[in-house]
């Protein structure tokens, strides 16, 4: 597809790699962390990132050094960054991180490869210390998708989630179906628990395209354009005997355990009751779907919640507790 453009993230080990995938994962865009994992040669991997269907498809990885003249053949046009650190304390974090003491036979050459691409490669260069800053974050980010403007909120939400991967990190994260879903009997028993009724409710993948509208709802609630803030590919849309209803989100972050709930918004003209179940009924929604979209499935089992004092009160009644700050409310299963 001639529209479509590509970019990568070519990160020292331990430089916040899997924080950046998830920065860099938008509604326009969807970015790997550590793509070649699960593919037996480059051919492969090149084929699998130009069979996503965003109009920007990238991945976040230590492992692109050596790979740097490959991806500039065969992805011309791609645009590039790199994010370095102190190697003796790259080496040691990520002895650490696997417990692999043997790595670092190999990281003369790893080193090589790194000099190697950052002098033949056109990229922005930061230090992994600066991904702290806003400014630094802005303009990798409006680099990498073609000008996009990084919202500050998002950027500050992210920061504080100080996001990192586990070994083994995961392959590639894929689009859920959008055929109809039901939570799984646990999360219909804690919905049931928490009083709210599911009768005449399902709920189906976010599609950007089929549910255009969620922006129109976020206006006449608020009277202003939604934010246009990269929204994560884990979306849902609950809908009713009179057809959608609501919809809501989940940032996941592979390797935690920890995923973020947030963006609720509801059709127009609901009651309070309607509402607050339709919300219920999405937030149970994504805590059973949240990791699913993963090879290997990851699982998440701390969910923290930013919303309006409405909403607090429904998700407080599906177990969420106050967190630090004062309006984050976190879920533990």
């Amino acid at each position: 597809m001639s529209d479509r453009r590509f970019f990568f993230v070519l990160g020292m080990p331990r430089c916040r790699t899997a924080w950046l995938s998830l920065l860099l994962t938008t509604e326009r865009s969807w970015c790997a962390h550590e793509g070649m994992g699960g593919h037996a040669s480059f051919e492969s991997y090149a084929a699998a990132l130009r069979a996503r269907p965003e109009p920007l498809a990238g991945d976040s990885s230590p492992a692109l050094f050596p790979h740097a003249d490959r991806l500039r053949e065969e992805f011309p046009g791609a645009r590039f960054a790199i994010v370095t650190r102190d190697a003796a304390q790259s080496l040691q974090a990520l002895i650490r991180a696997s417990g692999d003491p043997g790595i670092a036979g190999g990281w003369p050459e790893y080193l090589r490869s790194v000099v190697r691409a950052r002098g033949e490669l056109e990229a922005v260069s930061i230090e992994s210390r600066e991904l702290d800053e806003y400014g630094a974050c802005a303009r990798l980010y409006a680099h990498l998708l073609g000008g996009a403007r990084l919202d500050p909120g998002r950027f500050r939400q992210l920061r504080a989630l100080r996001i990192t991967s586990a070994f083994p990190p995961a392959t590639a994260p894929f689009p859920l179906p959008a055929a109809v879903m039901r939570p799984a009997p646990g999360g219909m028993e804690r919905l049931y628990s928490a009083g709210f009724s599911a009768e005449g409710l399902a709920v189906e993948h976010f599609d950007a395209v089929r549910h255009d509208f969620v922006r129109e709802w976020f206006e006449g609630h608020n009277g202003r354009s939604m934010p246009d803030v990269g929204l994560p590919p884990l979306g849902v849309i609950v809908s009713d005997a009179g057809g959608p209803a609501g919809a809501l989100w989940c940032f996941e972050t592979y390797g935690t355990g920890a995923a973020w709930i947030e963006f609720p918004v509801t059709r127009p003209g609901l009651s309070v009751a309607d509402a607050s179940r339709i919300m219920a009924f999405a937030v149970v929604a994504l805590t059973e779907l949240a990791g699913k979209g993963y090879d290997p499935p990851a699982r998440f089992d701390r969910f923290r919640i930013n919303c309006p004092p409405a909403m607090s009160r429904v998700v407080r009644r599906l177990g969420f507790q106050a967190s630090a700050p004062r309006d984050n409310l976190l879920l533990k299963l």
